[in-house]
C-alpha cells in the first residue's frame, strides 16, 4: 500500500517540544531522522535560534510560532513518514519565496522517487512539475505539460502567468533570474500540479 502523507496550510501543534511535535508522525523514528526532516523542511535556522534547540517547549497550540514556522513543522511531520505520495495543500503559503525555493531544492536533492501533488494558488510555489491541472469554478479547464499549455498562447495557464511575468521583469535585476522564473512556469493557480521529484 502506498505510504501517504499530507502537509496543509493550518497545522495543529501540541504543548510539547519541537522534537516531539515532529516525531508524533512516527513514534519509532530515530533522533537523526527527526533532525533530518526538520532540516529539509527549513526549520534549522529557527532551531538554531532557540536556546533549547529541538527540545524547546512549544506553548499552548504553539501560539508563539508564526504561520510559516507552523507550516514548516507540519511539513517536517509529513517528511518523517517517508511517504511515497506527498500532498502539499497550500503547505508553504505563509513562507517567503526565497525560503520556499530553498525547501523545494532540498526536497529535490534529498528525496528521490517521490510523487508530489501540490495544491496552490501561488504560481511561484510549484517548480518543475511534469503535469498540471488548471481548475476554474470547480471544473477542470485544461491540463497537460506546462510547455504545451504555454505554447498555446491563449491558454488559461498563459493568461494566469502573464501578470506574474510582468511583475517579475520589473524586479528581476534585484531579486531573481528571469530565466529561472520562466523555468518555474510549471506551476498552477487555483489548481494542482504533480511532479516526480522528492522522497523515496
Amino acid at each position: 500500500m502506498t505510504r501517504l502523507a499530507v502537509a496543509g496550510q493550518d497545522v495543529e501543534l501540541m504543548e510539547s517540544t519541537v522534537r516531539e511535535n515532529i516525531a508524533v508522525a512516527d513514534s519509532h523514528a530515530s533522533p537523526a531522522s527527526v533532525s533530518n526532516a526538520a532540516k529539509i523542511a527549513g526549520l534549522q535556522p529557527l532551531i538554531d535560534e532557540l536556546a533549547e534547540g529541538m527540545d524547546h517547549w512549544i506553548g499552548n497550540q504553539g501560539a508563539n510560532f508564526s504561520g510559516g514556522q507552523r507550516q514548516r513543522l507540519g511539513l517536517a511531520r509529513a517528511l518523517l513518514r517517508r511517504p511515497e505520495l506527498l500532498i502539499l495543500d497550500e503547505a508553504t503559503s505563509a513562507l517567503d519565496a526565497a525560503l520556499e525555493d530553498a525547501i523545494q531544492a532540498d526536497l529535490g536533492r534529498s528525496r528521490r522517487g517521490l510523487t508530489t501533488v501540490v495544491i496552490t494558488h501561488r504560481l511561484t510555489s510549484v517548480l518543475h512539475v511534469d503535469h498540471l491541472v488548471v481548475m476554474k469554478g470547480g471544473q477542470v479547464v485544461e491540463e497537460g505539460a506546462p510547455s504545451v499549455l504555454l505554447a498555446r498562447g491563449e491558454s488559461h495557464f498563459s493568461s494566469m502567468l502573464a501578470p506574474f511575468r510582468a511583475e517579475h521583469k520589473s524586479v528581476a535585476s534585484e531579486h531573481r533570474d528571469p530565466i529561472a522564473f520562466d523555468k518555474a512556469a510549471e506551476a498552477v493557480t487555483d489548481g494542482l500540479g504533480a511532479d516526480g521529484h522528492g522522497l523515496p
